[in-house]
């Protein structure tokens, strides 16, 4: 154990085997595993690593004294400050989280997914100018990278920008990106774009639709596409998967009941209305249905930075 506390490259490699066991065999075995490290040696990186074991573990006390510890010890692995800016993310603790990924930007100026998680970070804080100030400097510096100007136009699109959310999205489209957050929005785009484009919306959504048709919110936006289309029976089809999806969804439940208004079918329009009353009644917070999950999607879908930075 001596020669571990005096050799940097071998607790590297308790944390890396740590962290295999985390994620192959479970939270128990990896914390055994990483408790080994001699306590003269635990420094940074073994707090934050521990930190997000306790918290998988549901120990969310002891995985914040961990995350306080390790923060106070500088950590030198961007990896571990990614994972800790996900459990701040979680928790919401937004003033901490702001003060970590500065500090991690600050420590790993070329790792582009501390950067991203960055303007992630503002994004779903809705600090717009900031999130995008930050996305501007990625695309400055890896301009081939799809995924900055993919948050670029999902934060446009929750600024109601469709206009300048669009090129971003295409552009993400064009670099190679298969997120289906990305035909989404773009569809999202045409449809409130003035003038609304319903066929250029079409024609993204059915992708992103082949992409993950098990998405509420793209089946909702399918079905109103259709409607505004005047395809009701298409619309009929998507709104109902989209409700089969989320029977509390009043954005479906509304279109839904316009489609039946638009065939003449009075009485289904009416019974909609009725269940949509019946939900704002029972869930008082559901009129606000905007999309929360977008920027939450894309968070845990970039890789984590590798251990050595980048």
């Amino acid at each position: 154990m001596q020669a571990l506390t005096a050799d940097p490259s071998r607790l590297a490699n308790v944390l890396d085997l740590s962290i295999a066991i985390f994620h192959t065999t479970g939270s128990t075995p990896a914390l055994q595993e990483l408790d080994r490290t001699p306590t003269a040696a635990r420094q940074g990186d073994y707090y934050l690593l521990r930190a997000q074991i306790l918290d998988a573990m549901g120990k969310a006390a002891e995985a914040a004294n961990d995350l306080t510890l390790g923060l106070r010890s500088s950590p030198t692995r961007p990896d571990l400050y990614y994972e800790a800016a996900l459990f701040l993310m979680q928790h919401g603790q937004a003033r901490e989280l702001f003060s970590l990924l500065q500090s991690a930007v600050q420590k790993f100026p070329d790792s582009r997914q501390l950067l991203l998680t960055q303007a992630i970070a503002y994004g779903l804080a809705r600090q717009f100018e900031a999130s995008k100030k930050v996305l501007a400097q990625i695309q400055a510096r890896w301009p081939e990278w799809s995924e900055a100007y993919l948050i670029h136009g999902i934060v446009l699109v929750g600024e109601a920008k469709a206009s300048q959310a669009k090129p971003l999205l295409e552009t993400a489209i064009a670099l190679g990106s298969k997120d289906p957050l990305a035909y989404y929005n773009l569809a999202l785009a045409y449809m409130e774009s003035y003038p609304a484009d319903a066929d250029a919306a079409e024609r993204s959504i059915d992708v992103a639709l082949k992409l993950n048709p098990n998405d509420a919110y793209t089946q909702s936006l399918a079905g109103k596409i259709a409607y505004t289309r005047r395809q009701y029976q298409e619309a009929l089809r998507r709104l109902h998967a989209a409700i089969r999806l989320w029977p509390d969804m009043l954005e479906a439940r509304t279109t839904l009941s316009a489609t039946y208004r638009a065939l003449g079918e009075n009485q289904k329009s009416i019974a909609e209305l009725k269940d949509i009353q019946r939900i704002q009644r029972r869930l008082p917070g559901s009129a606000n249905e905007i999309p929360p999950s977008d920027l939450w999607k894309v968070l845990f879908s970039v890789p984590a930075p590798a251990p050595t930075g980048g």
